[in-house]
């Protein structure tokens, strides 16, 4: 389906210009390359990288190339990859496990 379908997608895009992301959709995607170094580090010092497997942090990956790049066959995928694994992302920040920083 992604491959029949792509060309389309792709001309109807260009016809409207919407082909590359807005300013919105790139400030987003600087955003969450901030996000992605913060929690490297705090990882990295807490000795726990091995969370950074995770599905939320792997959707804000996704979200990156969703934002910053033009439509491609890989955003597509990102998009459809951050859509299916997004509830992982919301229930991590609804029931977060933040018990160590807590007095």
């Amino acid at each position: 389906m992604l491959s029949e379908d792509f060309p389309k997608r792709r001309a109807n895009l260009k016809a409207t210009g919407n082909l590359n992301p807005t300013r919105a959709e790139f400030l987003l995607g600087v955003v969450c390359i901030l996000i992605t170094i913060a929690n490297l580090y705090l990882k990295f010092y807490d000795r726990t990288m091995i969370f950074m497997f995770n599905p939320c942090h792997a959707m804000t990956l996704a979200l990156i190339v969703c934002c910053m790049t033009s439509h491609s066959r890989v955003g597509e995928l990102a998009a459809i990859y951050s859509f299916t694994f997004a509830f992982g992302g919301w229930l991590g920040l609804l029931i977060s496990e933040a018990d160590e920083h807590a007095s």
